[in-house]
């Protein structure tokens, strides 16, 4: 095997490697993507329930609540 063989061979090797790398690249992108919309939803979830557990204790409040969220429905 020449030397020019062996850089042939080193250059496809690196090739190879870097498809490899964006390929986990690809992946681990795609998990932090789902990780980050999971607690973005966690966190509007925690928010609307505070929000009810404001709301539900006074009935006037409630009630203009529940009259608010009909007439949007309508």
């Amino acid at each position: 095997m020449t030397l020019n063989d062996l850089a042939n061979v080193g250059q496809i090797i690196g090739a190879v490697a870097v498809v490899i790398s964006l390929i986990y690249v690809a992946l681990q992108i795609r998990q932090n993507t789902n990780a980050v919309r999971s607690a973005t939803a966690q966190t509007v979830h925690e928010h609307f329930a505070k929000w009810y557990h404001l709301v539900a204790p006074d009935d006037n409040l409630s009630q203009i609540v529940a009259n608010g969220s009909l007439s949007e429905k309508e």
